[in-house]
């Protein structure tokens, strides 16, 4: 018996190796560890030249780590930043709730609402509208109650533009 940093010395035996990495690898209560783990428990009791290299040899011949273990992200990239916006009522987004149970305001009955979020304000209006509303009657509800409420008249070009 041959020691090494308090290490038993295992020697250049292929089986002897392979023996260990068995056991400490394939072992029911092992769970197939990677190789910083298994590396961790051989290195506990046991020491010869290359370990690292023979147990990541080792998992990569496992027919079970190679067909059940997945990769568990894809290679990161660059994170982009994103656009900073510099103005209100720049970029918006709208959204519909409909079906909704008719209401009455102002002696007219509304069944939708319309969401409009601003993005660089976190601004939200709610219009009340109805279900059966044209396109050019949106247009004119948009126009009326945000364009000229908010005097975003200069991006409004902009918007039909692209």
């Amino acid at each position: 018996m041959i020691e090494y940093n308090e290490s038993l010395y295992v020697s250049k035996d292929l089986s002897v190796r392979e023996e260990l990495l068995k056991r400490h690898h394939d072992d029911l209560l092992a769970k197939h560890f990677d190789a910083d783990k298994i590396s961790e428990l051989l290195d506990r009791k046991y020491y010869w030249k290359s370990m690292i290299k023979n147990i990541k040899e080792y998992i990569n011949a496992c027919d079970i780590c190679q067909r059940v273990k997945m990769k568990r992200h894809l290679s990161y990239d660059k994170l982009k930043s994103l656009l900073q916006l510099t103005n209100s009522w720049k970029e918006i987004t709208m959204n519909f709730i409909t079906n909704l149970s008719s209401s009455k305001w102002k002696e007219v009955m509304y069944d939708s609402i319309l969401v409009i979020v601003d993005h660089y304000m976190k601004m939200m209006r709610y219009l009340f509208m109805k279900k059966t509303l044209t396109v050019i009657e949106l247009a004119e509800l948009f126009f009326e109650k945000i364009v000229l409420k908010y005097e975003i008249s200069n991006n409004v070009k902009d918007w039909v533009l692209n």
